[in-house]
């Protein structure tokens, strides 16, 4: 943890990835009100937003996991 970097980045990236894992919840919901398996347009939208997101957040950092 010493080499750990908190910076606005870090906070972009983590909140681009808890954006991405927030649609799965949305699904979720959206399902279990239907009774039946849902995909609303928010889960699309929210999912074209995070990966974005990602990718900004890829690009500036130049990670070559993302590249």
């Amino acid at each position: 943890l010493e080499n750990f970097k908190f910076d606005f980045w870090t906070l972009w990236g983590l909140g681009s990835q808890g954006l991405f894992f927030s649609r799965f919840i949305i699904q979720w919901w959206y399902s279990e009100k239907a009774k039946k398996t849902v995909i609303p347009n928010n889960f699309w939208y929210i999912s074209l937003v995070a990966a974005v997101m990602i990718i900004i957040y890829a690009l500036v950092r130049q990670d070559i996991v993302f590249l």
